[in-house]
């Protein structure tokens, strides 16, 4: 697999922020916005490469609350039981079924709590850029391209222009919002442009048909922040790594929800340290994004969160890749001495 460690954290977690700015602007129907068909890109090194295959799955052993997306945190001092729960921004049918334990602890909840409290609308979205444009727009007087040598400039502009995005007029981007989007693939855009919703947006709906109060632990400002706040030659060199990858989006896609479906999130982080090692001139870049996307990401989702804990019934849905991991929510609140066990 030639794609960077960082591209797998853009495309699988923060795939939503693409798919709420293009889902919307162009009107799709229902028909045109079949089910993503891609090839599981494991399944091939485990064929190709079994070696490379078999130390990503030893390693994966070792990665605590790695195997599980859903969880139940025991209620404190007679508080019921809350419930904390793996999401996935894609809209295939295979993720959005949830499961019936999954149904049945969020409609017994008092509150929902998830990343953002509404999905934005592309107005939404559009008046935070307006508002903030250092998060998106290059510094005045800078091109995109200047970033590239002639040649990637080159292989950019021809991959944005089979996107139907004007390379001229992207010159004014960033690269990371860029990396996202071509890094998502069609299908999906068009899946949530026809009005499907993603994991996510399923717990939202179902919530909302109960009459359970939903609440935010992040803003939109917060999460665009993230990718903006690594320097600019950290996002061209990934969006480089994105422009020559031989590896379909579509691929990558079915990749991380083979994961998701089989509850081996946990696999995605050997998984990426192993690409960071082939791609050692990115290793600093996926450090940074590591520590900014996941990691603090996940120190404020807990102290937002734990109000709601202390008072029991909440439903907590956020994105798989928070909950793995010795810095992960899971293991986060077992060290503030909760009580936290698989529920699926």
């Amino acid at each position: 697999m030639t794609h960077s460690a960082a591209r797998w954290r853009r495309a699988a977690f923060m795939f939503g922020i693409v798919a709420y700015l293009l889902a919307g602007l162009v009107p799709v129907a229902m028909a045109d916005a079949p089910r993503c068909a891609g090839r599981d890109l494991l399944d091939r090194m485990a064929r190709d490469k079994p070696a490379d295959y078999a130390a990503i799955m030893e390693a994966a052993k070792k990665i605590p609350a790695g195997d599980h997306i859903f969880w139940r945190i025991a209620g404190q001092q007679g508080h019921p039981d809350s419930f904390l729960f793996g999401t996935i921004h894609y809209s295939d049918d295979r993720a959005t079924d949830l499961p019936q334990a999954v149904k049945t602890a969020l409609a017994g909840a008092r509150t929902l709590a998830v990343e953002l409290a509404d999905l934005p609308k592309p107005g939404d979205l559009q008046a935070v850029l307006r508002d903030n444009p250092t998060l998106i727009a290059m510094p005045a007087g800078r091109s995109l391209y200047s970033l590239f040598t002639l040649k990637t400039a080159a292989q950019l502009r021809a991959a944005l222009a089979a996107r139907g995005v004007d390379p001229d007029q992207a010159a004014r981007l960033q690269p990371w919002f860029l990396g996202i989007l071509l890094a998502a693939p069609d299908c999906e855009r068009r899946r949530q442009a026809a009005g499907l919703l993603p994991v996510d947006g399923v717990v939202m709906q179902l919530a909302h048909d109960e009459g359970i109060a939903v609440v935010g632990l992040e803003t939109l400002k917060e999460q665009l922040s993230v990718m903006a706040s690594l320097s600019l030659e950290e996002q061209a060199a990934q969006l480089a790594q994105i422009v020559a990858s031989k590896d379909k989006p579509v691929d990558r896609y079915e990749t991380v929800l083979q994961l998701y479906l089989h509850h081996r999130i946990g696999t995605m982080f050997p998984m990426m340290a192993q690409e960071a090692q082939a791609n050692p001139e990115l290793d600093q870049a996926v450090r940074d994004l590591s520590e900014k996307l996941i990691v603090r990401r996940n120190a404020n989702m807990i102290e937002r969160a734990l109000p709601l804990i202390d008072k029991g019934g909440v439903f907590i849905a956020v994105g798989s890749l928070h909950l793995p991991g010795e810095k992960g929510l899971v293991e986060r609140l077992r060290a503030r001495g909760y009580k936290v066990t698989p529920a699926d």
